[in-house]
């Protein structure tokens, strides 16, 4: 990377150029996941790991939900009328 002052080559952590002083603008580092899980290289799980709408269980088996399932449907309602 090159200072856009100068353009005296930057090492990869500067903040400032070292000839002229510029300020190094920063890059975004951030995923956008949504409101979902991000996990980045190599994890382990004491568990199943819950992802957004997802569940990795512990031998790679996936489940996904949208939404309210019957049985959830039916304990909300349940609730919602007071019974």
């Amino acid at each position: 990377m090159r200072c856009s002052n100068c353009n005296t080559e930057l090492t990869q952590s500067a903040k400032f150029c070292s000839n002229c002083g510029t300020p190094v603008p920063t890059r975004a580092t951030g995923v956008n996941t949504g409101g979902g899980a991000y996990v980045r290289g190599s994890v382990t799980a004491g568990g199943d790991f819950v992802g957004r709408d997802q569940i990795m269980h512990g031998n790679y088996t996936r489940t996904t939900q949208s939404g309210l399932q019957g049985d959830d449907l039916a304990k909300f309602t349940q609730l919602y009328r007071g019974v």
